[in-house]
C-alpha cells in the first residue's frame, strides 16, 4: 500500500506535519494487524428503550434518507414520497402538489436563515420559507449545477450568501449573483472532481477520482494538500473540519487529524460506512449498513465506538435540542432513542420474564428477580445469569414480590416461601418455610430474618419460627421493613407506620394523621430522619413528632410511590407508578427540595419503577418491562424549552392568512386560535398555559392539553391571544407565542355616534318635555273652553221664556184654584233647576241622569203645550244607560229646538222621538226625531237666537272633546223626508263613543 504527501505552505499545516502525515500513513498497512474487538460490542443484551416510526404512525414510506430539526422544532425527513414535517402530534407530508420539484428527496440542507433546502432526484433545488415551497433559480449558471446535482451540499450564511457544492463544483450564491468558486479548479490538481465538505469557515475537498491531490484543505486562501491512495471501491467520506479536527473514512479505516499536525489511524468499525456525522454535543457518528456507532468525545483515540440499532441501515442521525436521538433508516422508517443514558436489560435466553420486582446487592453482585419469582445474578460483564426459575420450584404460580439470599447461600422466593438450593441444570432443593404470603424480606443483623406477610409479619431463625404477629394481635398487611441502628424493626403497613422493640408493637399512627397512610417502603439518613413511601400520599419524611410530606404539588412524579432508595443524607430516589424521582434536599430541612423526574420521556422502559439500587456506580431499576441501568451524573433536566407558535387563526369559522396581528369588523368576533408545542418526549401528551389579554378573566393563565382556543362574540375591543408550553421536565417556555387582534366597534358602539346619540336623546327628551307642556297648556285651554262652554250652554238652557212661561203657567194655575196641578209643576220645575245646577260641572254624566233630566223637561213642556206635544223615549236594552256616558246638556238643546222650530209651527200634533242604541262595539247613537215643519222654514218668524247658539255650543264641545280624547264625537243634522220627497220633520244623529277614559269623567 503507497501513500503520497504533498503539502502546500499554509498556517494550517507546515512541512513537519507533513512529515508526520507520511509516518502515519505508513502505520496504516499495519493496522489490521494491531486492531481487537470493539469493547462496545461485548453487552449485546444491554440497550436503549427505541420508538420506532413507520407508516402506522403517519410516515408516508419507510425510506428515509435524512432527518434534520429546523429552528423553530420541526423535525425534517427526506423520502421517497416527499419531504415530511412532525411536530410531535402528526406527520406531514409535502409533494410536488405543495411546491416539490420532485417527491423523491435525497438530502436535506438548513441554512442560517431557517431555509430548509430540499435536493431532488430530478436534480432541480428548491427551499421551504414561511410556509411555502419556493423553486431556486440559478440563471446562467444552472445547468452547471444540475450536473450530479443529486449529491449536492448546501450552506447559508446568516448575510444571505448560500453555497452549493456540487460534484466538483462549488458555487456561491447571493441574491442573483452567481459566482464560481475557483480554488477547486487550479490546474495543477489534475482529475479533480473533489466532494466539498464545510466547517465554520475552514473547507476540505475530497476527490474519489484519480486527482494528484486528493485531499484539499482550505482556510483563508491558503491551501494544504494530502494524497492518499483510496481504497478500492470505497469513496472517501467526511465530517469536514469540526472543533479544528477532521475525520475521514475510507473503507476500514479511520484517519483522523487536527491543525496541530497529530495523525490518528483507527479501524473502522464497519466497513459499510454509509456517513460521518457530528451531533451538537461534539460527538463523532459512524453511520453504517449494520447500524450506527457514537465516540462520545468526538475524538476517536479517546473511546471505543458504541453501538446503536444494530443491523440497521441507519442513513443520518440528529440529537435534537431536546437531548433526543433521531436515526433515519434507509428501509424501515425512523428510530427515536428519548434518553441514551438508559441501558435496559431486554428479553433474551436467560430471561423468563421481563417485570421485575426487587434488586439486592451481595458479594458485589447484582441480583434480581421477576415476578414468576425467577431469580438471577449479573456477572463482571453485566450478563444474566438465572440462578432459580420459578417456574420449576413455584408450582401454583402467584406474583413473586421479593427475594434474599441467606448465609447458607439458599434463595428465598415466592409468596408461597421457599428457601431453595440450585443442585443442577434447572434442578432444586426446596423447603417450605413458615411464613405464607410474602410481600418483602429483610435479613436483620442477629442472622434472622423478617417478613412481611399478607397478616402481618414474622421472624425466622433459618427455618425455624421465632415470632409470628398474629399471635401478639397484629395482623395488619406488612409491604415495607426496615431495622435500624438500635435493632428496632420498622413495619410500613396497610395502616401506617409501626414499631416493633422485640417486646411490643407500637402505633405512630397514632401521633401524626400523615404516618397512618399505606406505607411501602422505610429508608433512614443518619441523623435519625425517617423517608418513608407512600400508596396515595408521596414520600414522608418523619423526624420526632415533625412530619413533612412531599408530593405531586411538590414536583414528585406521583404520589403512588411503590420503593424509594436513600443515597445519601440529601438525595433520595423514588420508584412510582408514573417513573422516577431524584429528591435533593440539600443541606436544609423544611424546605422546599429540589426534584428532577424521570418518564419513558427520558428513556426509562416503563413508568413502573418497582425497586432501586446503586451498584458500580450505576442506578438500577427493577421495572414493569426491564431491568435498566444509568449513571446518575448522565441525566439531567431538559431545561430547553418547547417551541411554541400559532398555527391557524379562524374568525367566525373561517380559516384567515397567519399574521402578528389583525384589524378586524365588529362582526368578525368568533375567534378560534390552534396552536403547537413542538416537542418529541411526551407523544402529544402536552400541557399549555393560555391567556387573552384584555378580556376579563381571561387574562389569568389557564392550562388545557387542547390545542385550539375559542372566543365567541367578543365585544370591540384590543386583545393578545398568549400561549406557552411545559417540557417532559416541567419547565416553561418564557416566551409565549402570541397574536394581536382589534375588534372594531360597529358605528353605534363608536364614541363620536354615543355623544351624538345622548344629545339627539337630550334633544328629543327636550322636545318631549316641551311637547308635554303644550299637550298640557292645550289640554287646559281645551278644558277651559269646555268648561265655559258648558256653563253658556247651562245657561242657554236657561231659556227666559221657558221661565218665564213655566212661572206664567204655575200663576194660572194658582188663579184656577188647581192647586195641586201648581204644586205639581212646581216640583218638576224646581227638580229641572236642581239637577242642571247639579251637572253644571261635570262633563259626562250617564244617560240615565241625562235622561231623567230630559223627561223632566219634555213633561214640563207637555203641561204647558197639552195635546199639541207628544214625545217617544226608546233605549236599546243593550246600552247599559248607569255605566254609558254622555256630555252634560248635550241632548236638551236638539229638542227644545225641534220643540219650538219645527212642532209649534206646524199646525198638526208633534211628535219628539228619542232613540239611543249601540252603533258597534265602540260607539253609541243618540236619534232625535220630529215631525215639525223641517229645516229651512221661516213662517214669518225669525229663528230663536237661544236654541240657534245652544245647538253652536254643543257643536264646538263635541270638536273639542274630540281633539282632547281623540275619541269620535259626530253630530248630524238633517231633514226626515216623506217616501213621497215632502220634508217631513229634522232627524239628528249624535254619535259618541262607549267607553271612555276615566281622566275624561272627572270633573
Amino acid at each position: 500500500m503507497k501513500f503520497y504527501v504533498r503539502c502546500q505552505p499554509s498556517p494550517l499545516y507546515s512541512s513537519r506535519t507533513a512529515r508526520s502525515i507520511c509516518c502515519a500513513f505508513f502505520f496504516l498497512s499495519l493496522l489490521p494487524l494491531f486492531c481487537t474487538k470493539l469493547s462496545a460490542q461485548g453487552e449485546p443484551e444491554w440497550k436503549n428503550e427505541v420508538i420506532h416510526f413507520t407508516s402506522r404512525n403517519g410516515l408516508p414510506t419507510a425510506t428515509i434518507f435524512k432527518v434534520l430539526e429546523d429552528d423553530r422544532g420541526y423535525l425534517w425527513m427526506a423520502s421517497n414520497h416527499g419531504a415530511v414535517r412532525y411536530d410531535g402530534y402528526n406527520f406531514r407530508t409535502f409533494t410536488t402538489k405543495d411546491g416539490l420539484t420532485d417527491n423523491t428527496i435525497l438530502n436535506l440542507f438548513k441554512d442560517a436563515q431557517n431555509r430548509i433546502w430540499f435536493c431532488t432526484l430530478n436534480r432541480q433545488l428548491c427551499y421551504f420559507q414561511e410556509g411555502q415551497i419556493k423553486s431556486f433559480t440559478t440563471g446562467s449558471a444552472r445547468d452547471s449545477l444540475l450536473n450530479n446535482l443529486a449529491t449536492a451540499r448546501i450552506w447559508g450564511d446568516r448575510d444571505g450568501t448560500v453555497w452549493i457544492a456540487s460534484q466538483g463544483e462549488l458555487f456561491k450564491v447571493r441574491d442573483t449573483i452567481i459566482q464560481k468558486v475557483d480554488w477547486l479548479n487550479d490546474p495543477r490538481r489534475k482529475g479533480g472532481n473533489y466532494v466539498v465538505f464545510r466547517g465554520g469557515s475552514q473547507w476540505i475537498g475530497l476527490s474519489n477520482g484519480s486527482a494528484t491531490e486528493n485531499v484539499l484543505l482550505y482556510h483563508d486562501s491558503n491551501f494544504s494538500s494530502l494524497n492518499l491512495q483510496q481504497q478500492a471501491g470505497y469513496p472517501f467520506l467526511t465530517t469536514g473540519i469540526v472543533n479544528g479536527r477532521c475525520v475521514i473514512a475510507n473503507g476500514l479505516t479511520l484517519i483522523q487529524f487536527d491543525t496541530t499536525g497529530k495523525i490518528d489511524i483507527l479501524k473502522s468499525p464497519s466497513k459499510d460506512i454509509i456517513g460521518l456525522d457530528v451531533d451538537r454535543n461534539g460527538y463523532l457518528w459512524v453511520l453504517t449498513e449494520r447500524g450506527a456507532f457514537r465516540y462520545r468525545s468526538g475524538d476517536i483515540t479517546t473511546s471505543s465506538a458504541e453501538p446503536f440499532l444494530s443491523r440497521k441501515i441507519i442513513t443520518s442521525i440528529l440529537l435534537d435540542r431536546g437531548g433526543s436521538y433521531w436515526f433515519s433508516d434507509r428501509s424501515n422508517g425512523l428510530f427515536l432513542l428519548p434518553g441514551i443514558a438508559f441501558k435496559v436489560l431486554r428479553p433474551n435466553p436467560d430471561l423468563s420474564e421481563n417485570s421485575f420486582t426487587s434488586i439486592k446487592i451481595y458479594n458485589n453482585r447484582l441480583w434480581f428477580s421477576d415476578t414468576r419469582g425467577s431469580v438471577y445474578q449479573l456477572d463482571s460483564t453485566y450478563h444474566p445469569r438465572r440462578m432459580v426459575n420459578g417456574w420449576d420450584v413455584l408450582l401454583n404460580y402467584t406474583e413473586s414480590l421479593d427475594f434474599l439470599v441467606d448465609p447458607q447461600k439458599r434463595i428465598w422466593t415466592g409468596q408461597e416461601l421457599k428457601a431453595v438450593t440450585p443442585t443442577g441444570d434447572r434442578t432444586y432443593r426446596a423447603t417450605i418455610l413458615p411464613a405464607p404470603s410474602a410481600k418483602t424480606l429483610l435479613p436483620m443483623k442477629n442472622g434472622r430474618v423478617a417478613v412481611g406477610t399478607g397478616t402481618g409479619f414474622r421472624i425466622l431463625r433459618g427455618d425455624e419460627l421465632m415470632f409470628n404477629s398474629t399471635d401478639a394481635g397484629f395482623a395488619e398487611r406488612t409491604n415495607g421493613l426496615y431495622e435500624d441502628a438500635q435493632g428496632t424493626l420498622w413495619l410500613g403497613t396497610v395502616s401506617g407506620l409501626y414499631s416493633f422493640d422485640g417486646e411490643k408493637i407500637t402505633n405512630y399512627g397514632e401521633k401524626n394523621p400523615l404516618l397512618q397512610n399505606r406505607i411501602m417502603a422505610i429508608d433512614q439518613w443518619t441523623d435519625g430522619t425517617f423517608v418513608l413511601a407512600t400508596r396515595g400520599s408521596g414520600v414522608l419524611i418523619a423526624h420526632g413528632e415533625k412530619v413533612e410530606q412531599i408530593g405531586i404539588e411538590s414536583g414528585l412524579v406521583s404520589d403512588i410511590v411503590r420503593t424509594l432508595y436513600a443515597e445519601n443524607d440529601s438525595t433520595v430516589w423514588c420508584g412510582t407508578n408514573r417513573g422516577l424521582s431524584r429528591i435533593d434536599f440539600g443541606n436544609f430541612r423544611g424546605e422546599r427540595p429540589y426534584i428532577v423526574n424521570y418518564t419513558t420521556a427520558q428513556g426509562l422502559p416503563s413508568n413502573g419503577v418497582n425497586a432501586i439500587a446503586k451498584h458500580d456506580g450505576y442506578l438500577w431499576l427493577a421495572t414493569d418491562d426491564g431491568l435498566c441501568r444509568f449513571h446518575p451524573d448522565s441525566v439531567g433536566i431538559n431545561r430547553t424549552p418547547l417551541p411554541i407558535e400559532v398555527t391557524s387563526v379562524r374568525v367566525n369559522n373561517n380559516l384567515i392568512p397567519l399574521q402578528k396581528s389583525y384589524r378586524l369588523q365588529h362582526d368578525e368576533n368568533n375567534i378560534s386560535i390552534g396552536f403547537v408545542g413542538i416537542g418529541f418526549r411526551t407523544f402529544g401528551e402536552i400541557t399549555y398555559r393560555y391567556r387573552l389579554l384584555g378580556y376579563g378573566k381571561d387574562t389569568l393563565w389557564q392550562e388545557t392539553t387542547d390545542r385550539n382556543e375559542q372566543y365567541l362574540e367578543l365585544p370591540p375591543g384590543d386583545y393578545t391571544f398568549q400561549v406557552t408550553a411545559v417540557n417532559e421536565d416541567n419547565i416553561w417556555n418564557p416566551i409565549p407565542a402570541e397574536v394581536h387582534f382589534q375588534i372594531t366597534p360597529h358605528i353605534t358602539q363608536t364614541a363620536w355616534f354615543k355623544g351624538a346619540l345622548i344629545l339627539l336623546c337630550i334633544a328629543l327628551l327636550g322636545a318631549g318635555a316641551w311637547r308635554l307642556f303644550e299637550n298640557q297648556r292645550k289640554k287646559h285651554r281645551i278644558d277651559a273652553q269646555i268648561s265655559e262652554l258648558r256653563q253658556k250652554i247651562l245657561s242657554a238652557n236657561m231659556n227666559p221664556h221657558f221661565i218665564f212661561n213655566a212661572l206664567s203657567s204655575i200663576q194660572d194655575y194658582i188663579n184656577q184654584h188647581s192647586l195641586y196641578e201648581a204644586n205639581k209643576f212646581l216640583a218638576q220645575f224646581s227638580r229641572l233647576i236642581r239637577l242642571n245646577m247639579e251637572i253644571s260641572q261635570k262633563s259626562f254624566v250617564p244617560i240615565e241622569e241625562e235622561l231623567e233630566r230630559l223627561h223632566l223637561y219634555l213633561s214640563l213642556e207637555k203641561l204647558r203645550f197639552g195635546d199639541r206635544l207628544d214625545y217617544q223615549i226608546d233605549v236599546d236594552k243593550k246600552v247599559d244607560t248607569d255605566e254609558t256616558l254622555v256630555p252634560t246638556m248635550l241632548i236638551q238643546p236638539y229638542v227644545e229646538n225641534a220643540i219650538w222650530h219645527g212642532i209649534l209651527p206646524s199646525k198638526g200634533e208633534g211628535l219628539v222621538e228619542i232613540e239611543i242604541a249601540l252603533k258597534d262595539s265602540s260607539t253609541y247613537q243618540i236619534t232625535i226625531r220630529d215631525n215639525g215643519v223641517g229645516l229651512g222654514y221661516q213662517g214669518g218668524r225669525s229663528p230663536s237666537s237661544h236654541t240657534s247658539m245652544s245647538m253652536k255650543l254643543n257643536q264646538e264641545r263635541l270638536e273639542l272633546l274630540s281633539q282632547s280624547l281623540n275619541r269620535p264625537f259626530l253630530i248630524s243634522v238633517e231633514n226626515q223626508l216623506s217616501p213621497s220627497g215632502a220634508i217631513n220633520g229634522v232627524v239628528v244623529t249624535i254619535t259618541l263613543p262607549l267607553n271612555l277614559p276615566p281622566s275624561a269623567t272627572t270633573e
